[in-house]
């Protein structure tokens, strides 16, 4: 069953953007930046089974969750290696930077750039399905 999932996700996500449609994620998990240990630690807080609903385009995308619905502009920046994973790379509106990452199932967003380019907190929205 694994290898269905993996099949028909990479059937929709293996070219360079996100194709537009309609997507599921179950699953969310926050992070904040340790300078001492120089890596994203789990914060525990607000984690944990989410149903969001997100609805994406070449030029922006919208998400839905617990009766929120937001809509954000974004650019496609290129590709950006994180962990070993090369994922297409987006600058929101907001400041904020998305990565899609297609070899780990998961949608990484990045908030809160500092003086020395590094973003303090990491959300990561996972468990995903093209609906």
């Amino acid at each position: 069953m694994n290898k269905i999932l993996i099949f028909f996700f990479f059937s929709f996500f293996s070219f360079s953007q996100i194709e537009s449609g309609n997507y599921t994620s179950k699953y969310i998990e926050h992070y904040d930046y340790n300078y001492s240990q120089d890596t994203y630690l789990l914060t525990g807080e607000d984690g944990g089974w989410l149903n969001i609903n997100w609805y994406f385009t070449e030029e922006y995308y919208s998400m839905f969750a617990e009766g929120d619905n937001f809509k954000y502009w974004y650019e496609y920046e290129g590709t950006r290696d994180f962990d070993g994973s090369i994922c297409d790379a987006y600058n929101i509106e907001d400041g904020r930077l998305l990565l899609v990452d297609y070899d780990n199932n998961q949608l990484i967003f990045f908030t809160d750039l500092d003086k020395n380019n590094i973003y303090q907190t990491m959300s990561i929205a996972s468990k995903i399905e093209k609906n």
